[in-house]
């Protein structure tokens, strides 16, 4: 009698009815804790190839600007093309108008490297090309004709240093913790010619300060 009392219309037991919800559950939980791991680890590596990407683009707008360092299309010898040099930033000027002087906006370019962001100053605007980054390993190195690295740890540079820079590689470094948990990683590097100073070097006056 008592089987009978347990025993549903349609033969389950609640004994069966629970053991069944509670698979059912399981399964769910289970089905859930993959679907949000899945969505967290497409977003970690999104998060991964946009900050890879951002610092690529960052060493390319460098290198292009350190390369017309120093151009000097009057020989007007007014200005220094690196005027200010340290592991953490630099100042680059250019005559790009051919006016003799620095009166343009984007003839003096300031990178910087500033608590956890990397800044660009043109002018008087400013643009924040990384932001909320550990720097690790990052840093602007300087090197003379012979290949030398030019500092020796004491930076600023001082205005003899500078004269004597002739490449500058930059490296970028860095890391950011994703709002997940998780530590994404980044790393991109370039050496660029000074070219208006080894073209006055080898053919004197024409192109460079």
């Amino acid at each position: 009698m008592k089987s009978d009392v347990l025993r549903g219309q349609g033969g389950f037991t609640i004994l069966d009815i629970l053991v069944s919800t509670a698979l059912g559950t399981m399964v769910i939980v289970g089905y859930l804790s993959m679907a949000t791991f899945q969505v967290s680890t497409a977003q970690g590596q999104a998060e991964q190839v946009d900050l890879q990407q951002t610092v690529r683009d960052v060493t390319e707008l460098f290198a292009r600007e350190v390369r017309r360092t120093g151009s000097d299309p009057t020989c007007a010898g007014t200005f220094d093309g690196v005027d200010f040099a340290a592991y953490w930033g630099i100042r680059l000027k250019s005559d790009l108008d051919g006016s003799g002087a620095i009166d343009g906006p984007d003839e003096s370019i300031l990178y910087l490297y500033n608590s956890g962001n990397f800044m660009r100053y043109e002018g008087n605007s400013s643009e924040l090309l990384i932001s909320g980054v550990g720097w690790g390993g990052s840093r602007i190195h300087y090197f003379d004709a012979d290949g030398e690295e030019i500092g020796g740890g004491n930076y600023p540079l001082d205005s003899d240093d500078r004269d004597e820079v002739r490449r500058v590689q930059i490296v970028l470094d860095v890391d950011r913790e994703t709002p997940h948990g998780e530590t994404i990683k980044a790393q991109a590097s370039t050496d660029i010619n000074l070219r208006n100073r080894f073209f006055v070097a080898t053919n004197g006056c024409g192109g460079a300060a």
